[in-house]
């Protein structure tokens, strides 16, 4: 499969995206099984507990959308393609990165007439 790139930008080059968190949710969340017997007793089939974080992002201008390339970052990592978040630090000064791929679609919300903000849900990797 092939992808659309912004010019300027190389196929198989990584490049970084900066934007300040406007909302970070870390949460754990257990993958079950569970199985109801017609006596009523249950058996649960645990495979494991994944970290997730959900992140919002502070407010982006529409006129610098696809100049900071967000639309191209989302469509890269569409395919569970892992990738290096940092809620916590800066551009200048990174606190922990950590692996993560995107767990679901992003969305797009209008913030202000001129600006959005995208939500977006990871799965952190081991």
């Amino acid at each position: 499969a092939t992808r659309a790139v912004l010019a300027g930008h190389t196929v198989g080059v990584s490049y970084d995206l900066y934007t300040g968190a406007f909302q970070h949710d870390p949460a754990s969340v257990s993958e079950r099984i569970d199985q109801v017997a017609i006596d009523g007793t249950t058996e649960s089939i645990y495979s494991r507990t994944d970290e997730v974080i959900t992140v919002t992002t502070t407010t982006i201008k529409l006129a610098d959308l696809l100049a900071l390339g967000w639309p191209e970052f989302f469509a890269s990592v569409a395919d569970g393609s892992p990738f290096d978040l940092d809620v916590d630090g800066s551009q200048g000064s990174p606190v922990n990165p950590q692996t993560v791929i995107l767990v679901g679609s992003p969305s797009r919300q209008r913030a202000t007439w001129d600006s959005v903000r995208y939500s977006f849900t990871v799965r952190v990797l081991p």
